[in-house]
């Protein structure tokens, strides 16, 4: 299982809506990401990785997260296929602790130590 580790120089992180800092702020924070359906070939053709977030002046989201993955974890050309702007491209699952993420508030989500988060793409028959 590989990692993504790295701290992110100041103001190289686009973080959005960071005035609730609670729980969590400040610390680092580990999370599981899973690629699935071809979603993985923007990844260096990584299944699985052990994401450790370096600590951060207020939550860490979803939103957060993707660009984070953009700087740190994304490898080799298509990107446009998996990325939009802040969020995925459409044709992109986003299945977040066995739950859709559109029931958990999308980019919004906030993650918690351990989340499980597994990128499906419909495009490449996910």
């Amino acid at each position: 299982m590989a990692s993504c580790t790295s701290s992110i120089p100041s103001g190289e992180r686009e973080v959005s809506e960071c005035s609730s800092a609670t729980g969590g702020a400040g610390k680092e924070l580990k999370v599981n990401i899973e690629f699935m359906g071809g979603a993985e070939m923007m990844f260096d053709n990584q299944k699985k990785l052990n994401v450790t977030l370096p600590p951060a002046e207020c939550k860490w989201t979803i939103r957060s997260l993707l660009a984070y993955m953009k700087v740190h974890c994304a490898k080799g050309g298509g990107l446009e296929r998996f990325f939009t702007g802040d969020s995925v491209t459409p044709g992109i699952l986003c299945v977040i602790n066995d739950q859709d993420w559109e029931l958990l508030d999308t980019l919004n989500y906030e993650l918690e130590p351990n989340d499980n988060i597994i990128f499906i793409s419909t495009l490449h028959g996910g």
